[in-house]
């Protein structure tokens, strides 16, 4: 790994493109409102029904790569050595997963029914069950220790958090400027059956499938009404696979790496940097939240309690009445992690942002609804303070900038 290759993985694993796009979207948001909402929806160009604006190229575009990723991720935990290689084993943290996404909804619904009683608000309930990856795995990190079993449990409930989001904004988020039409769902179909021709060929350019059949997929669901961030997700499993899982965020070597240059594993080096950083214009196109006494409402609240609550009780619960019906946690897992595990769970920025604009995106209850996603930003912001005044206490100096890089050159780390 080059000095540079070590840097820009420093700087993705510590999530700092998209902590500077949260502060930066905050600051013209509250100082330049005006041209902040200029910089943002001033169209463009178009394209069939597609207005590109910025705010619409990143989360329409951009996101459409970040979709592909995750679904890269689902389409690795079931190879050998990926955490879904063998189901049974798995299936403690995948209940876990599946109840820490639907007691958050619930707790949501019931908390908007208690202290707000606007039916209106309901549709929001999908807001709080994804995690933060990236938040999550530098939280556990720091929490656990580097190589705990904790951390994969985690990932995993990530992982699959994600894949729930995706099926939840396919599902019940088509757009609401031109609703459904159904005709157009044939040109998706195309899509996919040409990335299917593709791998049956054995082609092996990762460009054919994104730049070919992911195109078509992504101009389909525009037409169609569906969200364009998901047309790679139905078409990056397609690529051909890897011979086996190293693990998200695992160091591997240069021979490990070179010894299977999959179209799977070319695809997500080529493009992991263009996320990493893309999560800058991510999160300067919305998280941008003009705050005034009454930004942070009850909605506000409930999204932050729903989150945090709602994964820590949902995940700890689940996890220990899988196991007293038999379904043992994951080796190394013990149950005075769970309740960190549900905590961290709970973190979650990209994809509760993102469902929050597709919900409440230009009504009066954009801001509260965005600033319950941020305020999770608290938890791994505790864990770090923990942490710094643990090694303090202990005597022991923190690592430079330098340093940090320097420990990354001999190896290389797979980053999603």
């Amino acid at each position: 790994m080059t000095r540079r290759q070590a840097t820009m993985q420093v700087i993705s694993e510590y999530s700092l493109p998209l902590i500077s796009g949260i502060a930066v979207a905050m600051f013209f948001a509250n100082l330049f409102p005006s041209a902040y909402e200029s910089f943002l929806n001033t169209p463009l160009f178009h394209l069939g029904n597609f207005e590109a604006t910025f705010k619409h190229l990143v989360n329409e575009v951009f996101m459409a790569l970040f979709f592909g990723l995750a679904a890269k991720e689902l389409v690795e935990a079931i190879l050998p050595g990926g955490c879904l290689e063998n189901p049974k084993n798995a299936l403690n943290p995948i209940i876990a997963t599946i109840v820490g996404a639907v007691i958050p909804a619930l707790l949501y619904v019931g908390l908007v029914f208690l202290f707000l009683d606007n039916f209106a608000l309901w549709k929001g309930l999908s807001i709080p069950i994804a995690t933060d990856i990236a938040f999550a795995w530098l939280g556990a990190r720091l929490l656990f220790g580097q190589g705990h079993p904790a951390i994969q449990f985690l990932l995993l409930l990530a992982v699959l958090d994600d894949a729930i989001g995706m099926l939840v904004l396919a599902i019940f988020y088509p757009d609401p400027t031109h609703g459904f039409v159904f005709p157009w769902m044939g040109l998706i179909l195309v899509a996919v059956a040409l990335a299917y021709l593709l791998r049956r060929k054995q082609v092996q350019g990762w460009g054919w499938y994104i730049g070919g059949a992911g195109l078509i997929s992504w101009f389909g669901m525009v037409q169609a009404g569906l969200h364009p961030a998901l047309s790679l997700a139905i078409i990056v499993p397609f690529l051909p696979w890897p011979r086996r899982d190293l693990g998200l965020y695992t160091q591997y070597t240069n021979t490990e790496e070179n010894a299977d240059r999959s179209p799977l594993n070319r695809f997500a080096t080529h493009t992991s940097p263009v996320i990493e950083y893309g999560l800058f214009f991510f999160a300067l196109a919305n998280a941008g939240v003009f705050v005034t006494t009454d930004s942070f409402s009850t909605l506000t609240w409930i999204i932050f309690f729903s989150l945090v609550g709602g994964k820590l009780i949902g995940i700890t619960t689940a996890s220990l009445i899988g196991r007293t019906m038999g379904l043992s946690y994951p080796q190394g897992i013990q149950s005075r992690h769970l309740p960190a595990l549900g905590l961290l769970a709970g973190i979650d920025i990209t994809v509760s942002l993102f469902l929050a604009d597709r919900i409440f995106g230009d009504t009066p209850h954009e801001a509260a609804a965005k600033l319950g996603p941020i305020l999770t930003l608290i938890i791994p912001l505790s864990i770090l303070l923990w942490y710094l005044v643990r090694k303090h206490f202990k005597g022991h100096s923190l690592p430079s900038w330098h340093t940090l890089i320097r420990r990354r050159v001999p190896g290389r780390a797979k980053r999603y």
